[in-house]
């Protein structure tokens, strides 16, 4: 059984796809070590950051890209994957 994706856990061996938005009018409900903000959004996570591509375990590509540009995106955590389910490069 595929353990359900949620804001506890996205940031763990997950590959995702995420597509910009606007940044929420609102404190950060995490901000981590690297600098980058999350905020939970009941079914998705909106996130401002300037690497996209091998987040620590994870593999969040930007509208299907590796990028270094700061901007704001969010991915339904449906979207979300498990990374033993992929072949990781």
């Amino acid at each position: 059984m595929v353990k359900k994706i949620d804001f506890e856990n996205f940031c763990k061996f997950t590959v995702a796809d995420w597509v910009r938005c606007e940044i929420p009018e609102r404190t950060p409900d995490y901000i981590s070590y690297s600098g980058s903000a999350y905020w939970c959004l009941g079914n998705k996570v909106r996130r401002l950051s300037d690497h996209w591509g091998k987040v620590s375990s994870c593999k969040w590509l930007l509208e299907g890209k590796y990028s270094r540009t700061f901007v704001c995106a969010e991915c339904f955590y449906d979207d979300f994957r498990s990374m033993s389910v992929f072949f990781y490069d």
